[in-house]
């Protein structure tokens, strides 16, 4: 048939990908600007004394610090699922989970223990949904580095600016439609589950059992060697930088959330429409830095994207240092726009790099790359939550994310020669390491006195009861 293996196909899956990726990002961030609308207290009021000193109280951090904390958890399941039986049947069931969500939501009253709930399912739909789509797009393209596969992620990860865009529109129509607006993502789900099941497949483009050399060659890759390339995985400190730099960067944002509409309301005398243009503004500041991103990426070679990724960081750490200390709202506005403009210059790049360390030296693990890379990214919305009540306090909480985030670009240094097949690891740390796939190396050192020692390949043989 010539749809499964055609354009048709291609178009599809990338859309519906981008799809997923965009409508988390939504349901996400519809609830930012609603949170003063709700009653956090039994007397009714919702200007609690959390409220009243401008910082978001403690029930508000922990319904964000819910959905941080069921991601973590299901993580990794979803990498090795999608591993073993394929990208979209992940996919298909973090849908599932937003179609229930949405109907929570909207059928609902909100109040803080629905908005708990459906927390701990926005975990479970991000899990499953966020870095399992972009693998879903990069495990199309494979290898191949093209103009196209760099516009296509640049694309996908405007998906903040869907973050920001839903907290504008969602301000502005819940004085209409109240609960019942979240009852409007019912449709795009239902579309994006169809496109789904119309591209199904139970295994990925980079086969599980396969794995490609440099002059071509498929060989097959035993059960063994898997476990050994998983562990590899675990253990790769490029990998393990960019997972960092996704928890530091993003903690910014994941304080942000829960806080920055209570802070707006107090300091500028602001409420929900003020909050909701605000970050309006900056998802059109993602949509730029996304635009800047694209060309950026096809100028500079692969050499200098470790540069990129450090003067981006830079920018996204700086705003936060200075935006506390802002006069008015206009210049907390363009403080946060810097930001959002920096974190997404940040985010584009670095999932480029996470995408080439997968095809390059673990394509048999290549979803449990993402979703390593992931448990930075959602271990950001478990602490960030935590964070927001001394967020704009006297402690200044947000000064520091942003300090963390400038020393955090020192480290990009390492993410130098990212498409190397031979990348830094923890693993060469321990005396025994595979050299091939039937032997050992057996590597000893001693600093102390100059001898050298021959290398003995060693053949163990294991006895299965």
């Amino acid at each position: 048939m010539y749809f499964y293996g055609g354009m048709y196909e291609k178009w599809l899956r990338i859309t519906s990908s981008i799809g997923c990726l965009y409508l988390d990002c939504c349901m996400h961030g519809a609830i930012v600007p609603l949170l003063t609308e709700m009653q956090w207290s039994q007397s009714g009021n919702a200007t609690i004394s959390g409220l009243s000193k401008g910082t978001a109280p403690l029930s508000v951090a922990a319904t964000f610090f819910s959905a941080g904390m069921v991601e973590i958890l299901f993580s990794p399941i979803a990498g090795l699922v999608a591993d073993r039986w394929g990208l979209d049947i992940v996919i298909l069931f973090g849908l599932l989970c937003a179609t229930l969500k949405c109907l929570l939501y909207g059928l609902t009253t909100l109040t803080p223990l629905i908005l708990l709930a459906n927390r701990s399912l926005q975990g479970v739909v991000s899990a499953f949904t966020q870095t399992m789509a972009m693998a879903r797009i990069t495990d199309f393209y494979g290898s191949t580095s093209s103009f196209e596969c760099t516009i296509v992620t640049g694309v996908a990860m405007c998906k903040l600016s869907f973050n920001l865009f839903a907290s504008l529109f969602v301000g502005e129509l819940f004085r209409y439609l109240n609960s019942r607006v979240f009852l409007l993502f019912l449709p795009v789900e239902f579309g994006l589950i169809v496109c789904v099941l119309l591209t199904f497949r139970t295994e990925n483009f980079h086969k599980k059992e396969e794995t490609r050399s440099d002059d071509g060659t498929i060989t097959l890759v035993d059960k063994k060697k898997r476990r050994s390339v998983r562990w590899g995985a675990l253990f790769d400190v490029q990998v393990l930088i960019i997972s960092l730099s996704f928890l530091v960067m993003n903690l910014g944002q994941a304080a942000l959330d829960p806080s920055l509409a209570i802070w707006v309301e107090y300091v500028f005398g602001e409420g929900t429409v003020a909050s909701a243009h605000l970050l309006g503004l900056c998802g059109f500041s993602v949509i730029l830095s996304a635009v800047c991103c694209t060309f950026v990426l096809e100028t500079f070679s692969k050499d200098f994207t470790w540069i990129f990724c450090t003067v981006s960081l830079f920018i996204a750490g700086l705003p936060l240092v200075l935006v506390k200390f802002s006069p008015s709202l206009t210049v907390a506005s363009l403080c946060l726009a810097v930001y959002f403009f920096g974190l997404q210059a940040a985010r584009v790049i670095l999932i480029t790099m996470c995408s080439t360390v997968a095809v390059t030296r673990y394509p048999e693990a290549y979803s449990l790359v993402f979703s390593l890379v992931n448990l930075g990214w959602s271990g950001a919305f478990l602490v960030g939550p935590l964070l927001a009540p001394p967020l704009f306090g006297s402690s200044c909480t947000i000064c520091m994310i942003g300090v963390a985030c400038i020393l955090t670009a020192l480290l990009a240094f390492f993410l130098r020669n990212i498409d190397s097949k031979d990348g830094l690891s923890f693993m060469d740390c321990f005396c025994v390491k595979a050299s091939s796939d039937d032997g050992y190396q057996l590597v000893a050192t001693n600093e102390n006195s100059q001898i050298t020692f021959d290398l003995q390949r060693v053949m163990i043989q294991t006895i299965e009861h």
